[in-house]
């Protein structure tokens, strides 16, 4: 017959004490709550002060079997899973040591107070930059007649000729930023808006007005 020992479970043995632990938790809440329903004076006062001494001889002997099962899984492990235990505390004090000697101190600052490089500025939105409305090479037919909106005299009219602008329509077209830069290049500052050139061509476009 082999006397060979079965070789130890240690998960059986986790789960055991887990278990052994939580039967003790139960019986520990019934033991107190017993005590505490018998706060009157009486013949069974005795009662509660038992369950108590019970309840600490079992807790004595749960832990004892707790670390004895605890030894168990250790012995259990291979050899190599148990090295570190073997090895003298000051061997891997000395080892630390050096290692934060050597090691630039910003390797060991903890991950959440490390700085956190501050996020760029939010930039303002930028409004839309002065553009060059679209002119046309010739006009197409007749050109109309710009000197009858109100600011653009025959100078005016022949200048904006000169970029293309022939038609109502065209200037009725204008966006902000193309009044924007009209007003720019010919030094207004504003006066094609305040004008009203834009409403003005729109009116002049609509009627159909060419001269």
């Amino acid at each position: 017959m082999s006397t060979e020992q079965a070789p130890v479970n240690a998960f059986q043995i986790w789960t055991e004490s887990v278990s052994a632990w939580r039967d003790l938790s139960r019986s520990a809440g019934e033991a107190w709550m017993d005590a505490l329903m018998s706060m009157n004076p009486g013949p069974d006062d005795a009662a509660p002060e038992a369950a108590t001494r019970d309840l600490f001889r079992k807790l004595a002997d749960l832990n004892l079997q707790h670390w004895e099962n605890a030894a168990k899984v250790i012995e259990a492990m291979p050899a190599w899973m148990r090295w570190p235990q073997t090895v003298p505390g000051d061997m891997l004090t000395d080892w630390f040591d050096r290692m934060r000697r050597e090691t630039p101190a910003q390797a060991f600052t903890p991950f959440m107070l490390k700085a956190t490089p501050a996020s760029p500025p939010e930039e303002a939105p930028v409004a839309n930059a002065p553009r060059q409305p679209s002119g046309l090479a010739a006009p197409e037919g007749d050109a109309d007649d710009l000197t009858r909106i109100k600011g653009i005299g025959p100078k005016l009219s022949k200048t904006l000729n000169e970029l293309g602008i022939y038609h109502f329509r065209q200037i009725a077209g204008w966006q902000s930023d193309e009044a924007d830069w009209v007003d720019d290049y010919l030094s207004f500052k504003g006066r094609v808006m305040r004008e009203q050139w834009i409403e003005q061509a729109q009116k002049f476009a609509s009627n159909g007005a060419l001269h």
